[in-house]
């Protein structure tokens, strides 16, 4: 199970205002494909889950604003790493995540203030983010990597890109009208840079899983 921080929201003051979102990768299974470590093998690793937007960090880190019903989307990741150490690893990941939510009461804190966001809007409406992310990270084992343990307990950091594309809609406008939006036809686009912490463990099943 992982945490990451992402940057990205669609609807208060300015994108560029907030460098953090909070994502819950809800749950998240990893199934990676590695040498043992005696080899220096490369690892090719995949990982599936689950994500959900928790609320937008302000400027000011003034406290969470969360003002939509969000939704559990589906989060995925491509690994490639390597072993430096018997405890250290390296490597890089693609990665995508999908947001949704809606709210059927709107009450929006950047209306009139964000620029493209209506001064008033009282129908309900609906939010549709797409990530794409590149990663580079780190992790260190607190047992050595190619142990044949079931719990072998690690540390992850890094960083990356994440460029987005967010679609923000009344729910029954079809699907190319927009109120707002970033990455799509007619809108900017955003990418913004992100940095990240984890913990996790690794399981040994066998000697290439």
């Amino acid at each position: 199970m992982k945490n990451k921080l992402l940057s990205c929201n669609h609807c208060n003051k300015t994108l560029s205002n907030n460098l953090f979102l909070t994502l819950l990768l809800i749950f998240v299974i990893k199934i990676n494909s590695a040498q043992e470590f005696s080899k220096s093998g490369v690892n090719t690793g995949i990982k599936i889950g689950g994500s959900r937007l928790l609320g937008e960090i302000p400027k000011g880190f003034s406290g969470i604003i969360n003002e939509f019903d969000n939704k559990i989307g589906f989060a995925s990741a491509f690994e490639l790493s390597k072993y430096v150490s018997s405890r250290w690893e390296i490597g890089c990941d693609v990665g995508y995540a999908a947001l949704n939510g809606n709210t059927y009461s709107p009450d929006f804190s950047a209306e009139g203030v964000q620029e493209g966001i209506p001064s008033e809007i009282n129908d309900p409406v609906e939010f549709k983010n797409k990530l794409l992310g590149f990663n580079f990270f780190f992790r260190y084992f607190f047992k050595a990597a190619g142990s044949e343990s079931a719990f072998i307990p690690f540390v992850s950091s890094g960083g990356g890109i994440i460029n987005y594309n967010s679609k923000f809609k009344y729910i029954d406008a079809p699907s190319y009208q927009l109120i707002f939006g970033k990455g799509t036809e007619g809108y900017t686009t955003l990418t913004t840079p992100i940095f990240f912490i984890g913990k996790g463990f690794k399981t040994f099943l066998s000697s290439h899983f």
